[in-house]
């Protein structure tokens, strides 16, 4: 009885772990319809995983707007941020970094 419980919660374990490690979007922000509407007019989305956050927000800006506003958003939010060459520009923050 007592190798079927450990059994379990090894498997049990396992599944958890690698769901934890495989999906990185499984936390997602629980938006009102008002609020959603409001992040989709802005180009705004949102998600977490285990140890960061992340934020994209697609203002169809240029690729020299974009990069200027880099800095502007690391100093804001923290963490590291990035631009595509569509004017998407992604910022990551560790939750490590904002209990400093």
């Amino acid at each position: 009885m007592k190798g079927m419980v450990m059994a379990a919660m090894s498997a049990l374990c396992l599944v958890l772990g690698i769901m934890g490690a495989m999906g990185s979007t499984w936390l997602t922000p629980d938006l009102s319809d008002e609020e959603q509407e409001m992040a989709d007019e802005m180009g705004m989305n949102s998600g977490a995983a285990l140890n960061y956050a992340w934020m994209e927000m697609d203002a169809d800006l240029t690729e020299s707007e974009c990069e200027a506003g880099i800095e502007d958003m690391e100093s804001l939010f923290g963490g590291t941020a990035s631009c595509d060459s569509d004017g998407v520009m992604t910022v990551e923050m560790a939750f490590s970094d904002q209990c400093d």
